[in-house]
This record gives structure tokens, C-alpha cells and sequence, in this order.
């Protein structure tokens, strides 16, 4: 099992006796009493982007292309 899991909708629950509240997406850990109460409720955490991130720097002993205007 994931060591993070993520509620899968907004919800509140009643937990030893006081309210609790999730929004959807929020991270939760595994082992919290609400994800052992309502297992159903809640998911492994998703990835939804990722952004590949270009190298802004040569690094050393490298050479960047750089254009040249004419």
C-alpha cells in the first residue's frame, strides 16, 4: 500500500467522536484512522502533471548552441 494516499471526493466524517473533514485531493497518510475507517474513500495519490523542465545552464565542461544573428 501507498505510504500517501489521497481522499477521493469532499467529505466529513465522524471520527472518535469529533467531525473531520477531507477535499477532494487532499494527501493523507496511510496509516490515519479515517483511511482505516472509510478504506473506499480514499486512493494512492495521482500524478496529474508533468512538465518536463529544459536545462537553462551549460553544465561544466559543456557548450550551450547559442544562434548567432546575422
Amino acid at each position: 500500500m501507498a505510504d500517501t494516499l489521497e481522499a477521493l471526493d469532499s467529505f466529513v466524517g465522524n471520527l472518535n467522536g469529533k467531525d473531520i473533514g477531507f477535499r477532494k485531493g487532499e494527501p493523507v497518510s496511510a496509516d490515519h484512522p479515517a483511511v482505516k475507517k472509510w478504506p473506499g474513500l480514499f486512493a494512492p495519490v495521482t500524478i496529474r502533471h508533468a512538465h518536463t523542465v529544459e536545462q537553462a545552464t551549460a553544465a561544466p565542461g559543456e557548450k550551450r548552441n547559442v544562434a548567432v544573428p546575422s
